[in-house]
């Protein structure tokens, strides 16, 4: 069998790896082709597209970007029929996913989709191409299967694959504040300046960033070399390992934010585009957090400080906060929550087993 998977943003490729891993458990005679990263190429597996070649973020990024992301789908077309592809597996990336899901359905190739576009949040349009071109679907929330269910559309929820491994988090916190400046480069240099600003202020504590595979190590040292204080670090460590010892995290919003509940990290939520990203935003999005923590709990669990809230006075406000112990419990208390409510075991495992079967 031939499985052709696209997993063309980091968090993507991380989750696909978890997949194929199982799958390989599951079916010793696969043959697979990908779009990925890091992750992926130690399942030892051809990588087709690396994932730095595909990054884009933000609605302006996506119009800018769209001769892009034709050229991409051009190139995904051929591949896919000259790899004789039986199956395909979409993961999150819906600029060109969605349109690689109608043109393999049309080809009679089996499309599962992981990660499907968060029409909860924009576009609900696009729910009617997921069930016209999508055979399989497997949300990570468990509200979208009922979102999906209205319209007709059975989505499977075996959990969220963050959660589905338990994780040794009792280890000693050290004055260690992480930095999540997020995985894409726009980001990061929109994000990580602010961060920044604040350290001098905290000459007890260490700032680890955590550096994305994606990004070059001197694009982190560059930002970094703008700032004089010397309690800065940049670690290719998982951000998993990073977290556990932390105090603390700044984080952009994202993956990110579920990753820090995993490890219950106290978090300050971080986010800053360009103005027509912003108004785009906020035209375009039905949502009243950006946070996934807030949005699972529906609820301010953790503080959100977007756009121009992002600066030095407020940020430096709100990490006081979150390293004393009495305010951050309660953060922590609710980060239960959400354990219970993601927690799945053998999540990849089990979509795994229903791609093949």
């Amino acid at each position: 069998m031939r499985i052709y998977i696209i997993a063309a943003e980091p968090s993507s490729d991380y989750i696909a790896s978890k997949l194929v891993s199982q799958m390989k458990v599951l079916n010793k005679n696969l043959t697979f082709r990908a779009w990925g990263g890091k992750n992926l190429e130690k399942q030892d597996i051809q990588i087709v597209v690396n994932n730095r070649q595909t990054s884009i973020m933000g609605f302006s990024s996506i119009i800018r970007n769209f001769k892009i992301v034709s050229n991409q789908f051009k190139f995904c077309k051929r591949d896919i029929l000259a790899f004789k592809a039986d199956k395909i597996i979409l993961i999150d990336y819906a600029g060109l996913n969605l349109r690689v899901a109608k043109f393999a359905k049309n080809k009679n190739i089996e499309v599962s989709y992981y990660i499907p576009p968060k029409i909860w949040a924009w576009n609900k349009r696009r729910v009617f191409r997921i069930k016209k071109y999508v055979d399989k679907l497997y949300v990570i929330f468990p509200f979208e299967k009922d979102i999906y269910s209205s319209y007709g559309i059975k989505a499977n929820y075996f959990g969220n694959p963050i959660f589905e491994n338990k994780y040794e988090n009792e280890k000693l916190k050290e004055n260690v504040i992480a930095l999540l400046p997020g995985s894409r480069s726009q980001e990061v240099n929109k994000i990580l300046p602010e961060m920044l600003n604040i350290v001098h202020q905290f000459p007890s504590y260490s700032f680890i960033i955590v550096k994305s595979s994606n990004i070059c190590k001197s694009h982190y040292d560059k930002l970094i070399r703008r700032n004089s204080s010397k309690n800065i670090f940049i670690s290719n460590e998982p951000t998993l390992d990073i977290l556990r010892k932390s105090k603390a995290a700044i984080v952009t919003s994202g993956t990110a934010t579920l990753e820090a509940v995993k490890m219950n990290v106290p978090q300050v939520v971080c986010y800053k585009t360009s103005k027509l990203n912003f108004y785009l935003a906020k035209v375009l999005l039905k949502i009243k957090y950006i946070s996934l923590v807030n949005i699972l709990l529906n609820k301010e669990c953790v503080k959100e400080l977007i756009q121009n809230n992002l600066n030095p006075k407020k940020l430096s406000f709100e990490l006081n906060r979150l390293i004393d112990l009495n305010y951050s419990k309660k953060m922590v208390l609710d980060y239960k929550k959400i354990h219970v409510l993601l927690y799945q075991k053998n999540t990849s495992k089990k979509i795994a087993t229903d791609i093949l079967s």
